[in-house]
């Protein structure tokens, strides 16, 4: 088994984003958890009900969809949990109060990982919306 990586990032603040995405990004990318943020990686799709007039055949591969949907999911929500982890632990009490509460992270970190301006602050930050381990 892997040994966990441990990381010594400075902390979002309101003057350091730039910096700080690309540490957070490359701590991400080493991980493989980077296109879990950037949604490259989406999170998997769970597979229709099978028809109402079943065949065995088609009983048989709706099982093994749904089988493959669970296992690709629960790995996909690891990865986002690990994700969501790293980038919450490497943010600055001032920055989280605008983290706290968001129901998705991932989805829009991405978004605001390249431009990095929230008007709110009128200054570099990060807007997490966590939507990795929750449902909408």
């Amino acid at each position: 088994m892997e040994e966990p990586k441990s990381y010594s990032i400075e902390k979002l603040s309101e003057s350091n984003y730039r910096s700080w995405s690309q540490v957070v990004e490359s701590h991400l990318d080493d991980q493989d958890l980077w296109e879990v943020v950037n949604g490259q990686e989406a999170k998997p799709v769970s597979p229709v009900d099978p028809p109402t007039s079943e065949t065995a055949e088609a009983r048989q591969q709706h099982t093994t969809a749904t089988t493959e949907y669970e296992t690709a999911m629960a790995a996909w929500t690891k990865k986002a949990k690990k994700a969501r982890k790293l980038i919450i632990s490497t943010i600055s009490p001032s920055i989280m109060t605008y983290v706290e509460g968001t129901k998705r992270t991932q989805r829009k970190c991405g978004r605001y990982w390249r431009d990095g301006t929230d008007r709110r602050l009128g200054s570099p930050y990060v807007s997490f919306n966590v939507s990795s381990t929750r449902s909408r």
